[in-house]
């Protein structure tokens, strides 16, 4: 069928997911400050080790695989 076939590995491709919905999380313990332990963190970007952080991928992958496609 003489297809090209290429191949690329992004490292931060998980940094860049768009949340659908608010996530909160612990602070990291290098970053508390005294008197402020209980506090947590609301994320505007997926993290590496998310559980959304695939299906966050893989959605805005396939949106823009399908863009390409139907121009």
């Amino acid at each position: 069928m003489d297809l090209e076939l290429y191949q690329m590995d992004v490292r931060t491709t998980f940094l860049s997911g768009e949340l659908n919905e608010k996530i909160y999380i612990d602070q990291p313990l290098e970053f508390e400050i005294k008197g402020h332990e209980r506090k947590v963190c609301k994320l505007k970007r997926s993290i590496y080790s998310l559980e959304q952080a695939c299906r966050q991928c893989n959605a805005k992958f396939h949106q823009a695989i399908l863009r390409m496609v139907l121009q």
